[in-house]
């Protein structure tokens, strides 16, 4: 009797201790499947409906009441990618999480194959909208306009990049003056919180070029061009031979000509950009053009003797000048007549022949500064807008085109040297 009492007691402890091993199996178990399932955000109703159970058993499961048999664990092994070794141990292996890693990646593969088009169409979007901003009103071109009795300039901009400044005054000129010019004082300044800043400073009438990059200025500064927005002033001081002093003042203002603000340009703006881009490019590399050997066949010779004789403005034949049909103004000291429908001024004091012609409602100007062996030949609409700007230089038989397509140029070249040679015979 109690040997069976012993044994019934043995008995029950060790149902007991199995029964805690059992719990804590099916707890850990239930912990590993609780997380599988929401690692990949299913219900127990998906994950029950994904392995072909019902949720209350996957509800069994998880609160570690009863665990799968082997037909249940293959098919959730199936389902997770995962080995059913796994499942068996409650921990994934190394080979488990590559597993997963790559369904991972086939996943977000057929995302982006089925929605490629879409994802074109956002990435070119997004880099649309940084050029826009990197570009954005990156380009500012002002023309400037001038104020002066006697001082004359032309075709002058200020030009505002994002990374360069330039500035550009052209054609600078002293008119109506009677005298001989000994010494020539220039400055182009502006005024800045009230003090005098020089911007550039010579002592000849050449062209102006100032050109700087933004992180590199000297002279056009971020305060110096705010300031030349407001103010802008050229003043030249000339003492002749006598050693009397004169001083002349020119207002300058910016006028905005062209800024990039837009995407998408019309019309009189499009043409407006067109042509600037060309004069900024054809400024800084000019558009040369060789002319052929029987281009002059006229003037072979006489542009021969052109560099070895000159016209002195001091000895002047008046009477010579009139036989040819020459005009003097005493007013302005220079000489005038009309060819046809040219209208010819030769300026001794300037060293000049200057052409004034309309044909096909194109104002033609035509300029040879017989000193400098140079021919200026410019052409404008009835608006008074520049249509065209090239210089040829004798000496080397080349044509710089600076603005426009320069066209036709041999005919003009021709006439204004014609009536240089027939000034130069008589004189």
């Amino acid at each position: 009797m109690e040997e069976m009492k012993t044994k019934m007691k043995t008995d029950k402890k060790t149902n007991n201790k199995n029964n805690k091993v059992t719990n804590v199996v099916d707890e850990a178990f239930a912990i590993y499947i609780l997380k599988l399932r929401k690692d990949s955000k299913l219900t127990q109703k998906e994950f029950a409906d994904l392995i072909n159970v019902s949720d209350r058993t996957i509800s069994k499961w998880e609160n570690g009441l009863s665990v799968p048999d082997l037909l249940h664990i293959r098919n959730i092994s199936k389902a997770f990618g995962v080995s059913p070794n796994s499942i068996v141990l409650e921990k994934m292996s190394f080979r488990d999480y590559i597993r997963i890693f790559i369904k991972l990646i086939k996943k977000l593969s057929r995302i982006l194959f089925n929605n490629i088009f879409k994802c074109i169409f956002i990435i070119l979007f997004v880099l649309l909208i940084i050029f826009f901003l990197n570009n954005y009103n990156t380009v500012n071109i002002y023309s400037l306009t001038y104020s002066s009795d006697n001082i004359t300039l032309e075709n002058s901009y200020f030009i505002k990049t994002s990374n360069r400044n330039l500035l550009l005054i052209n054609n600078i000129n002293i008119d109506y003056i009677n005298y001989e010019i000994d010494e020539i004082d220039l400055e182009l300044y502006t005024q800045l919180n009230g003090d005098k800043i020089i911007i550039y400073k010579d002592d000849t009438l050449n062209d102006i070029t100032i050109s700087e990059l933004n992180s590199y200025s000297d002279k056009l500064t971020r305060d110096v061009i705010k300031a030349m927005r407001k103010n802008l002033y050229l003043t030249i001081k000339t003492t002749d031979l006598s050693g009397n002093e004169y001083t002349y003042e020119c207002t300058i203002n910016l006028k905005e000509y062209f800024r990039n603000d837009k995407l998408i340009y019309f019309g009189n703006s499009k043409d407006k950009d067109n042509n600037v881009t060309n004069y900024i490019k054809n400024y800084d590399n000019s558009l040369t053009v060789n002319f052929n050997d029987n281009t002059f066949n006229n003037f072979v010779d006489s542009t021969v003797n052109l560099h070895n004789k000159t016209i002195d403005e001091n000895v002047i034949d008046k009477d010579a000048l009139s036989n040819l049909g020459y005009e003097y103004d005493s007013y302005n000291d220079y000489y005038f007549k009309s060819d046809g429908d040219k209208n010819i001024t030769f300026q001794p004091k300037h060293s000049s022949i200057m052409i004034n012609y309309k044909c096909d409602s194109i104002n033609y100007n035509i300029s040879y500064y017989y000193k400098k062996n140079k021919i200026e030949v410019e052409t404008y609409s009835t608006a008074n807008i520049l249509l065209s700007k090239y210089k040829y230089t004798i000496e080397n038989n080349v044509l710089d085109c600076l603005y426009g397509e320069c066209q036709n140029y041999e005919d003009d070249i021709n006439y204004i040297l014609g009536k240089y040679q027939e000034i130069l015979t008589i004189l």
